[in-house]
């Protein structure tokens, strides 16, 4: 549970906090909007960790899903995560180690940074059905974030525009949605950032979105 309550606490307290929440919210929104009413479907999270995205999405869209499916590279959070699954309607797997099948959903969000770019969209490309749809975030080179110096331990750092063109070579780009807005100083008083950072996030998403920490992309496969 460490991680999940590191990350995602009832209540923001700081700036990542907020932001591993805004993501999820902003994820799950869209997964309503493209899967609600949907059922018997089947989904592949790449990179579930202790599998705290997962549940969450079990959790709002209960109909959905009939089979979900984790991978990570860390075999302690695997074991975390199917002990963390009290309904049991989840399979985890050492990333390598899972079954070889194709998926109505691909999520992979927080991860592809940490990975080779390439190599995740070809994985998630091979995993998913024709026509069905992954959805990815990514830390663009150009975000605010990363101009005040956080973008350390990326094993890939590039503008957004470049990550667009490697992706529609594989995907067709439905959606993007800005998520993240870094102010300095902001979080110094959490209560007060609680209320101002969703309300400027909101404003500027239409304005700024290449100095949002990263952007959530709605993929189709063609």
């Amino acid at each position: 549970m460490q991680y999940s309550a590191k990350r995602y606490p009832a209540v923001a307290t700081n700036y990542v906090q907020f932001f591993f929440k805004r993501r999820l919210s902003l994820t799950l929104s869209q997964m309503r909007g493209l899967f609600g009413g949907s059922n018997n479907l089947s989904l592949l999270e790449i990179g579930c960790a202790d599998g705290v995205v997962m549940r969450d999405i079990q959790q709002k869209l209960p109909a959905v899903f009939s089979s979900m499916t984790g991978i990570d590279t860390a075999k302690d959070m695997i074991v975390t995560a199917a002990t963390l699954d009290s309904t049991h309607k989840m399979k985890f797997y050492v990333r390598g180690e899972e079954p070889i099948q194709t998926y109505d959903a691909v999520v992979e969000v927080g991860v592809v940074n940490y990975a080779d770019f390439d190599t995740e969209l070809a994985y998630a490309r091979d995993h998913l059905k024709a026509g069905q749809v992954y959805i990815l975030s990514i830390a663009g080179k150009g975000s605010l974030n990363a101009r005040l110096g956080d973008g350390v331990g990326y094993n890939n750092f590039l503008s957004y525009s470049e990550y667009q063109t490697k992706i529609r070579a594989l995907f067709d780009i439905k959606k993007t949605i800005p998520v993240g807005l870094r102010i300095p100083f902001m979080w110094r008083v959490p209560f007060v950032a609680r209320l101002i950072q969703p309300i400027a996030e909101i404003m500027l998403s239409r304005i700024v979105p290449n100095l949002f920490h990263e952007k959530i992309y709605i993929l189709r496969k063609r």
